[in-house]
């Protein structure tokens, strides 16, 4: 599935299916991997729980790439700036906080 799990409801309905956690970026690199007959590893970190969800939609904030458009986020935050924005703000600490740990751990590794 090429689509970000936005809403608790959807990553609930993934949890029926199974899944524990929903990775999205390392897919690609998986089946070039495996195309290639490469061995594949992927360390990963979780910026959101399967309880939360979203401040916005953002399968509708990709462009045709499927990368995250910054103009199209702040223009849809800005349609709502007091409730969306703070959610903004408190994900990229999440994120940033998640590359730190993951930075840690990578140079903590003996990989």
């Amino acid at each position: 599935m090429d689509r970000v799990a936005s809403t608790a409801a959807e990553k609930s309905e993934l949890r029926e299916t199974g899944a524990d956690a929903v990775e999205m970026e390392a897919a690609a690199v998986a089946a070039k991997a495996k195309d290639w007959n490469l061995p594949f590893y992927a360390i990963r970190v979780v910026t959101d729980t399967a309880t939360e969800s979203f401040p916005l939609d953002f399968n509708h904030m990709r462009d045709a790439d499927g990368r995250f458009d910054r103009a199209r986020i702040i223009m849809a935050a800005l349609r709502s700036p007091g409730v969306i924005f703070p959610e903004l703000v408190k994900l990229n600490k999440r994120c940033k906080s998640a590359a730190k740990a993951l930075g840690e751990f990578i140079a903590d590794s003996r990989i």
